[in-house]
């Protein structure tokens, strides 16, 4: 088992080529991204995602009828 930790990334190196840490190089950028948004805006940011379930799953059902 491996111990991930984004925070000890560099991300001043070039982006992994190998997973998960590829994925993980990304969160870390993303967390350095938002960080930098909400200092500028002197407040804290959040999102709001809504997902409408699997299209694959649909696209089966209807394939069956």
């Amino acid at each position: 088992m491996h111990d991930y930790n984004i925070e000890r990334m560099n991300l001043l190196e070039e982006t992994p080529t190998t997973e998960p840490e590829r994925q993980l190089y990304y969160v870390a950028k993303c967390q350095q991204h938002v960080q930098a948004l909400e200092k500028r805006l002197g407040r804290n940011v959040s999102c709001y995602v809504e997902t409408f379930g699997c299209a694959n799953i649909i696209a089966t059902q209807k394939m069956r009828k």
